[in-house]
């Protein structure tokens, strides 16, 4: 059989916090279209080559599909910053275990994205919110890392871990073997970075730069070229998966085993670094495996190979260890690492004959539950020092979203096929779109955790809009030769015309459950309209008032400045050591009051402090007077501070009963 076309294709998951419910939607419905069509051309392959190729011969068998296009696209990268590379890690490990798509007649439970962002920990006993107002973790780390408690994210993504290998990426027959994984990250230590401003080195000067220049003497030149250090703070986890380390690859990859443990466990901690949302959710600690893939990632990033100007100034033969936050604070669509991976592909298919010149033959999906159409803010004619700060950090966080290198090559000599999938639905009573189209952007993406019917509702937008997306606007035009040549019959089966427009255009992704597009019986429908009542989100109340204690109790302290210090786990651990030893000096020595004198210095104190009993008794209440101050301080922050913000946002979009 004629090999047919490839067409490459990437994946980019922008980060939506709760709304990753979204995102699961998009993936679940579109990897189930090309499980779906995958095992129907398997079927025509193997009805094709009983019938020697002889496409009107295999017309005759019945299972043969004659409407069903042949060509095939296979996923080279999946990217993700934040939710979205979390959900990508989920989906990518997923494929090694094989899929279990929604089904609406079932719990779900064995789907991974479902479970991971719709069920999240609710299976635990209790909603997943109250368990992140839970105040355990300050408890024992005895510090404050973040305003909600990230443990039962730890336990979301920890089961990752007991993924079964069923199969391996070949076997999907839609993954390229060589998938490409990559995870945005945040590094707080950042990388060094030196740029060389004087190569001289010291030499001795020739007879004849004696005789007509001035020579600068030795001691003057310095030993190492002088150079300029800048630190790079975005970084990326780029893993590809390698079973038995059978195939070489590039030190800016890492080579992921899926079958070992200690693979998997760095990846799952790699996806929990880049969903670390800072200070909602805890920052990480990751240590990469060695110098080596930190200097090949950033000569990468830049496009430079010589090392004589530009040195990445760390060990290459030690681990690079630095705390972690969302990926998605300085580089949320990490689009332009997908476009260089397809863009190499591309070069090695037109080297090789499989890729035209004029027509590039990849493509890349862009998932965004927040894509910020409206943002049209102008500036105001007075700010103040108040606003000055904030608005700073938000120029400063745009500014690094804005990734100038990328759109240049990505918008440079032929163009390629891009397409945006985002939350989009229709307002039942007035048939307009909506403005907040899913549940979970309420509360700045944080919505979703308040409510599970939220995520629910998302997840099926999710699958709905990805089923619109791929049926009428991930295409090609028909002069395109990357889909290879098309019969009549898939022309009337999936075809698609657009109002103006007298060419026809082809899905580069058939959805093969359709037959007609019209009175489609597997299209989906909206999902119905959701909401929360005022009392179901107060009943948050109680764990929202101690959490938000604790951590007041813990930045204002006055007794605790008093009365004493708080230790470190470190530091407690030493206070024990010293402890057991002074009970074995006592052991063998006496006690402080094991003796006439110890007694009597007690009693001369006592009578000495007799008239600061009224000073001490005070001293003694501070601490009854401090804690009540902080239970009606935590009350007054939780009601009218934080429940007051969650409601009127809730009402805003339209998501609060009554």
């Amino acid at each position: 059989m004629q090999q047919p076309p490839i067409f490459r294709l990437g994946i980019v998951m922008a980060g939506a916090v709760s709304a990753g419910a979204y995102t699961a939607g998009v993936m679940d419905y579109l990897f189930e279209t090309l499980e779906i069509w995958e095992q129907k051309k398997r079927t025509n392959r193997r009805i094709l080559a009983e019938c020697g190729d002889d496409w009107e011969k295999a017309k005759e068998n019945p299972d043969f599909e004659a409407s069903l296009p042949m060509h095939q696209v296979v996923l080279e990268a999946l990217a993700g910053a934040s939710a979205g590379g979390m959900t990508a890690g989920i989906t990518a490990l997923s494929m090694f275990e094989g899929f279990h798509f929604y089904d609406e007649n079932s719990d779900n439970k064995l789907n991974r994205l479902y479970r991971s962002w719709v069920n999240l920990n609710d299976e635990a006993g209790k909603p997943t919110f109250e368990q992140m107002l839970d105040v355990s973790d300050i408890i024992e780390d005895k510090t404050v890392s973040s305003l909600l408690n990230s443990k039962p994210i730890d336990i979301i993504a920890d089961r990752l871990d007991n993924i079964k290998v069923n199969r391996q990426l070949e076997d999907l027959g839609y993954v390229s073997p060589n998938l490409n994984l990559i995870l945005t990250l945040c590094s707080l230590r950042g990388i060094p970075i030196d740029i060389n401003f004087n190569t001289r080195t010291v030499e001795p000067p020739t007879k004849e730069e004696v005789r007509t220049k001035m020579v600068v003497p030795k001691q003057e030149i310095p030993a190492t070229a002088p150079a300029h250090r800048m630190f790079l703070h975005k970084g990326v986890g780029q893993f590809t998966f390698n079973s038995n380390q059978q195939r070489q690859v590039d030190e800016h990859i890492l080579s992921i085993d899926p079958t070992v443990k200690e693979h998997r466990k760095m990846l799952i901690e790699v996806a929990k670094a880049t969903g670390a949302f800072p200070v909602g959710l805890k920052h990480r600690v990751l240590e990469m495996p060695d110098g080596k893939y930190v200097q090949a990632q950033v000569r990468r990033i830049f496009g430079m190979e010589r090392q004589d100007r530009f040195k990445v100034a760390v060990d290459p033969d030690k681990p690079f260890k630095f705390v972690a936050v969302d990926g998605g604070a300085i580089n949320n669509e990490p689009i332009g690492e997908v476009d260089n991976i397809l863009e190499d592909l591309y070069d090695q298919d037109r080297q090789n004959g499989m890729a035209d010149e004029y027509y590039k033959n990849f493509g890349i999906i862009m998932i965004d539950p927040f894509p910020d159409f409206e943002t049209t803010e102008e500036a105001e004619g007075q700010e103040s020092l108040t606003t000055i700060p904030f608005k700073l950090f938000g120029a400063l966080r745009s500014q690094a979203m804005l990734k100038e290198g990328d759109i240049r090559r990505g918008f440079r000599g032929i163009d390629y096929t891009r397409g945006l999938i985002f939350p989009s639905k229709k307002n039942p009573n007035t048939g307009k779109p909506k403005k907040f189209a899913i549940a979970c952007a309420s509360l700045d993406g944080f919505g979703g955790f308040l409510s599970r019917d939220f995520r629910h509702h998302d997840f099926l937008l999710g699958r709905r809009n990805c089923q619109s997306f791929i049926r009428k606007f991930f295409t090609v035009p028909e002069t395109s030769p990357v889909l290879g040549q098309w019969t009549p019959e898939m022309k009337e089966r999936f075809a698609v015309q657009y109002e103006g427009d007298d060419r026809l255009y082809y899905p580069i992704i058939p959805d093969a459950r359709s037959y007609s597009q019209e009175n489609d019986e597997t299209a989906l429908q909206p999902p119905p309209e959701v909401s929360i009542s005022a009392a179901a989100v107060c009943k948050f109340y109680p764990a929202l008032k101690r959490r938000t204690e604790k951590v007041l109790r813990f930045y204002f302290n006055p007794p605790g400045m008093i009365y004493g210090k708080k230790t470190t786990k470190k530091e407690a651990m030493k206070e024990k050591k010293d402890r057991a030893i002074g009970r074995m000096i006592n052991q063998h020595t006496g006690g402080f009051f094991s003796d006439a004198k110890g007694w009597l210095a007690i009693i001369v104190v006592s009578i000495l402090l007799l008239p600061l009993i009224p000073i001490l008794l005070f001293l003694a209440v501070v601490p009854v007077l401090y804690v009540l101050l902080m239970s009606i301080i935590a009350a007054y922050v939780a009601k009218q501070t934080v429940l007051k913000t969650i409601l009127k946002d809730l009402k805003e979009k339209q998501l609060l009963k009554g």
